[in-house]
């Protein structure tokens, strides 16, 4: 088992800063607010809340800010800004997206991505799907892994457009649809296991 990642990183989006961190307890209302607006059947709470203790140490959540990218003044790009709501024109949290994935010996299994609707088709998924690689690649991990629906194709391209291959399907695997998953897994490379040969989207 390795340690979950705890520092902040800040990314260049196209149009604002995007500043990834570990989430907190206080991020959890926005967190479930996004969470409702994303998925058919959302996590409760208490499964957020779970990922976050210390009997989760596997478990990573970080969240997306979005900053201001005033270049005429440097301080006011550090400055977290709430111009963001739901749909991204409103007044609320600058939270506007998360990704939650394991680190498990030398395994990453990718459990969801999730943006706010007006951030959406911008790049933001990328950006989040890359954290989970860069655990991996920095805890020396043989591979990434997640499930996707059968029927999410935006998402099966984020992934293939990431170097993620289909591996297997598991039928009927979301009990609220009754959908089948198809299992993704993008291979790290590593001196030890040999070179590598949807914004929206939750596995287990």
């Amino acid at each position: 088992m390795v340690r979950r990642p705890s520092e902040t990183f800040q990314l260049v989006h196209p149009l604002q800063d995007v500043v990834l961190s570990p989430m907190n307890r206080e991020d959890l209302d926005r967190i479930m607010a996004i969470e409702s607006v994303s998925f058919p059947t959302p996590w409760s709470r208490d499964m957020f809340l779970a990922e976050l203790s210390s009997e989760h140490p596997w478990a990573v959540i970080e969240v997306a800010r979005a900053v201001r990218g005033d270049a005429a003044d440097s301080q006011s790009r550090k400055r977290r800004f709430s111009e963001v709501d739901l749909d991204g024109d409103g007044v609320d949290s600058p939270i506007i997206g998360y990704v939650d994935y394991w680190l498990v010996y030398d395994e990453v299994h990718l459990l969801s991505i999730a943006v706010v609707p007006g951030w959406r088709r911008r790049g933001l998924g990328r950006i989040l799907l890359e954290r989970p690689i860069s655990a991996g690649l920095m805890a020396d991990c043989a591979h990434v892994v997640l499930e996707v629906r059968r029927g999410n194709a935006p998402a099966q391209r984020l992934y293939e457009s990431a170097g993620f291959r289909p591996v297997s399907v598991r039928q009927r695997y979301y009990s609220d649809t009754g959908e089948d998953a198809i299992v993704m897994m993008k291979t790290l490379p590593s001196s030890d296991h040999g070179e590598e040969s949807a914004e929206n989207e939750r596995g287990g």
